[in-house]
């Protein structure tokens, strides 16, 4: 049996596991890095990317690691992320909330705006196994219209 102590150790060390994950995943999104993207998703995660498809293209499950790298390119394709920030961590053991600001721009409009994206993870040893993410999608419509 572990002790109250080498618990409370083990819950520092995967808090800060997941902290550090995140942290580099905003990062490489940011930096439309998409393979390296990649290794911090285990082989058989799942991405949900929340809207409607109508107005927002990538909307929809995206199932295992090369899935959700395709899409994360396709949304890099046509947004470019001029600066990120991230604003709130929160992690409760396994889960993880990611809150950042990113000022973003169309590569087709040419239109920048600021926009908070909203993340929820699940990790298993010590990588992505689900993600959902969320974002004003009135803001996204503006951005693409021009």
């Amino acid at each position: 049996m572990q002790s109250i102590e080498s618990l409370k150790q083990l819950a520092v060390f995967d808090r800060d596991r997941i902290e550090h994950v995140l942290v580099v995943h905003n990062g490489l999104r940011a930096a439309a890095q998409f393979d390296d993207i990649g290794a911090q998703y285990s082989d058989v995660a799942t991405l949900d990317i929340l809207g409607n498809p109508r107005f927002l293209p990538y909307a929809g499950r995206y199932e295992g690691r090369s899935e959700i790298v395709g899409v994360l390119r396709r949304m890099g394709t046509d947004v470019e992320f001029i600066s990120t920030e991230v604003l709130d961590v929160l992690v409760d053991h396994n889960r993880a909330m990611l809150r950042a600001r990113a000022r973003l721009r169309h590569r087709g409009t040419g239109l920048t705006l600021s926009q908070e994206i909203w993340d929820v993870f699940d990790f298993e040893d010590g990588l992505i196994v689900s993600q959902t993410k969320h974002f004003d999608l009135q803001t996204f419509r503006r951005l693409c219209a021009g």
